[in-house]
């Protein structure tokens, strides 16, 4: 009993099974699945993604058996939105497109979203091609008979109509 205690117990990374080594020298193979791996730490994974703890056989895996992640040994990256404060962790070491919480895509900067359609009329027509855009359509030529007399791709043509003042269009009620 006292020669138990002083052996240490053997233990199998690949089935987890423990023993005792009958003598004093050291055994090749486990003998419950014949593992030649075994008292060796170096076998253990761990995801630090999901925290899942397996067994390697094979070295360094490439992907988390439980959650399948490729950067199971990174650590994932916590992300916080400047716009609402929402914190998360991306599922991979990509920058994430967008807030998930207020679906800003300026999440990670303190720039102002671009207004829809203004900054691209605005760099692409020079002023005197809007005064002529703005100038047919109160003629009351289409905005798609401009885009093509004049060249203009229709976005272009629509976004300077759309900055346009509305005119008044009041009606008089006949008696």
């Amino acid at each position: 009993m006292a020669e138990r205690e002083s052996v240490t117990p053997m233990h199998c990374c690949r089935c987890s099974y423990d023993w005792f080594p009958r003598g004093s020298e050291l055994p090749k193979r486990c003998p419950e699945c014949r593992s030649i791996k075994w008292n060796s730490p170096n076998l253990l994974a761990e995801c630090l993604r999901c925290g899942h703890k397996w067994n390697s056989h094979r070295g360094n895996p490439q992907r988390c058996p439980n959650c399948g992640s490729k950067c199971w040994n990174v650590p994932p990256k916590e992300h916080v939105c400047v716009r609402c404060g929402g914190r998360w962790t991306a599922s991979n070491d990509r920058r994430p497109g967008k807030c998930p919480y207020c679906g800003s895509r300026y999440w990670d900067s303190e720039k102002d979203e671009p207004e829809k359609g203004s900054k691209s009329v605005q760099s692409k027509l020079g002023p005197e091609a809007e005064s002529r855009i703005a100038e047919l359509y109160a003629d009351g030529v289409p905005a798609v008979k401009i885009s093509i007399s004049l060249g203009i791709p229709f976005s272009l043509v629509q976004g300077v109509v759309r900055k346009l003042p509305v005119p008044d269009v009041s009606r008089e009620v006949c008696p």
